[in-house]
């Protein structure tokens, strides 16, 4: 499949990067969440506009779906028309990979002591500051579990353990982290790459910026180290899985 076996490497255009953040989950769920609220408006046209929201409410789960499930879909064609040097960067053959295409045995050496150990202390501080500072929920934590209660497991899985990682570090990682022609990236890069990726989670408290901004810091750091956008999205799976199956048991 010419996606995961990668294409040359070359500088990402600005228009290119504005193109895959226009396609990517930050954005392009706006899309079918106006035409589908549109849409539902006409077809209900005689009900309140209280009786219209609370519909519009229940199709949350839908639209979500759609949003990222389109997103991916539409990022994954922008790459492969452009040829944008997103996956296996390093130029793997197959021969060379090992379980995934553009990662190598090193790599998964790595991975295999780094995602637990920094996983494990990323939580252990995340708790001591909530304990410090005081929580709250999370803005975007608040959003997928009010998803739980009206959409299918199925469709959570979908949003949370496969769209959701693999489009977010395409754009992050891929496009902004990795826009040069060369795969040697500099740590102002890893930070300001990180930053960004925990403002568009929309943090509102010290932990919600630890949490989105740090979790970036690992993804981006997991991507330098291996030279590798695939990972940063293996790291960003194991992470939302896991949230998964938490989710999943308490609801």
């Amino acid at each position: 499949m010419k996606l995961t076996e990668g294409y040359p490497l070359r500088k990402i255009t600005f228009m290119e990067q504005l193109l895959m953040w226009l396609a990517s989950p930050v954005l392009f769920p706006i899309i079918p969440s106006v035409l589908i609220g549109v849409v539902f408006g006409v077809m209900n046209a005689g009900q309140t506009s209280e009786e219209l929201l609370e519909g519009i409410g229940s199709l949350d789960g839908l639209i979500t779906f759609v949003g990222f499930a389109g997103s991916l879909l539409l990022m994954a064609l922008i790459i492969t028309q452009k040829k944008l040097p997103v996956m296996n960067r390093k130029r793997l053959t197959r021969e060379e990979s090992v379980g995934m295409r553009g990662l190598t045995k090193e790599d998964w050496k790595f991975l295999g002591w780094f995602v637990p150990v920094s996983y494990v202390l990323f939580n252990i501080g995340g708790t001591i500051l909530e304990i410090v500072m005081g929580g709250g929920e999370l803005v975007n934590q608040e959003a997928v579990e009010a998803l739980v209660v009206d959409t299918p497991l199925w469709m959570l899985f979908i949003i949370i353990v496969i769209a959701a990682p693999i489009a977010e570090e395409w754009l992050f990682r891929g496009v902004i982290f990795f826009r040069g022609e060369h795969n040697e990236i500099s740590w102002t890069t890893l930070i300001v790459t990180s930053i960004l990726f925990g403002l568009v989670h929309v943090p509102t408290t010290v932990v919600a910026v630890y949490t989105y901004v740090g979790m970036g810091l690992l993804f981006g750091y997991a991507a330098k180290r291996t030279r590798s956008v695939e990972a940063a999205i293996f790291f960003h799976f194991v992470n939302n899985l896991i949230g998964f199956i938490v989710l999943a048991a308490a609801g």
